[in-house]
């Protein structure tokens, strides 16, 4: 896997003070436009700072604590995972970790319907495993499965998911839960922020259909309250469906009949597949620009062209490491806290400037392997 280049480069805040006011700051004469003038200034250039952090820091992992004993070998993981080519990113990383102490990560793929995911969890309860692990599904439909692994001393983990973890729930672990979302939802309008110099105009697209995305959009919103809070947000909700098929057109008429967006903000690169080239064909690429969260490769080529300005990928090499090692402390009977914490892994901001492939999500901590074989005691 290649790595993030590491760029060396820092924002300069009294330079972004400089910036011509922000936010629907008014520039007529008087002392109260005058502070509000300052004080939008001070917005962007504390958002162009938290910009600077995300896509030019050093990425770290967030796991410290070493195994409490042996790695026990010959274990079996089944995941399972929703349909979009997203959702296989994490359980294909965690294939190859487990690869490195002798166990096995079986893939069991659910379709967006209740009964799939049901059928899906039943299918996990019949093998037995050592480990269930899955990513997004909603507890409530999943809950009697949940419990017959429960009774049959099955550790369960999860990654992006919004309930409560602990023995209530019956779930031990959340990697990359509500407060990780909402760092995502942050750098995103850092980057809005950013690109835009504080005049955003901003259309926002959900995945209501996926629960955990809401706290991306709540990060989103805390962030925009600090950095603009008189910027225009729209929101629009996009079908699970839709992902791969006329997600474009969808998103294309949502521009058309709301003109004065200048930023569009997704929360799953998968609905802008697509969507650059329709935009140029119908004359607004260059009117709005384009972040989002959770990139595929095939968005990759459009980060690196300038068509999408700045995406958040799930940190895949190293979210499948953290699930390993969560199943791992799971047999163990550790503790799961820092697995479950926003910390576990980076957040960090793609751009055409700090891009190193166009072909696969990068590595973002290069020696993570190292790091986690380490605490493995391997």
């Amino acid at each position: 896997m290649t790595s993030i280049r590491q760029r060396l480069s820092a924002v300069a805040v009294a330079a972004g003070l400089t910036l011509a006011a922000a936010c629907g700051g008014s520039s007529d004469a008087g002392s109260d436009s005058g502070n509000d003038a300052a004080a939008d200034s001070a917005a962007v250039a504390k958002a162009k700072a938290d910009y600077d952090t995300y896509a030019n820091g050093t990425p770290k992992i967030g796991i410290t604590e070493p195994l409490n004993a042996p790695v026990p070998t010959g274990k079996t993981i089944d995941f399972i995972a929703c349909a979009p080519a997203a959702c296989l990113e994490v359980p294909k990383r965690m294939q190859e970790a487990a690869e490195k102490i002798g166990w096995k990560v079986n893939i069991i793929t659910a379709q967006a319907d209740p009964g799939s995911v049901q059928a899906a969890f039943a299918q996990a309860v019949r093998n037995k495993p050592d480990v269930v692990a899955y990513g997004g599904f909603e507890l409530v439909t999943i809950q009697r499965q949940v419990k017959e692994l429960k009774d049959l001393g099955i550790p369960v983990i999860a990654t992006a998911i919004t309930e409560e973890i602990g023995e209530e729930t019956g779930i031990l672990a959340n990697v990359r839960g509500p407060n990780y979302q909402k760092l995502v939802g942050k750098a995103l309008a850092a980057a809005v922020i950013k690109e835009t110099k504080g005049k955003a105009n901003i259309g926002f697209v959900d995945i209501s259909y996926f629960p955990i995305y809401s706290f991306v959009k709540e990060g989103f919103d805390e962030a925009m309250d600090e950095y603009c809070a008189e910027c225009s947000i729209k929101v629009t909700d996009m079908p699970v469906t839709s992902i791969g098929k006329d997600a474009s057109t969808r998103l294309l008429n949502f521009l058309r009949a709301n003109p004065k967006i200048n930023s569009l903000v997704a929360v799953a690169d998968g609905v802008n597949l697509g969507l650059p080239a329709a935009m140029k064909s119908a004359g607004i690429a260059d009117k709005v620009k384009l972040f989002s969260g959770t990139p595929t490769a095939a968005n990759l080529p459009f980060v690196a062209s300038g068509a999408e300005s700045a995406v958040v990928p799930i940190p895949y090499d190293e979210a499948g490491w953290i699930m390993v090692d969560a199943s791992i402390r799971a047999l163990l009977g550790m503790s799961l806290e820092e697995s479950s914490s926003a910390e576990a892994m980076p957040t960090v901001l793609l751009t055409k400037d700090n891009l190193t492939s166009t072909t696969e999500i990068e590595t973002l901590v290069p020696d993570h392997q190292e790091i986690f074989l380490k605490l493995w005691g391997k």
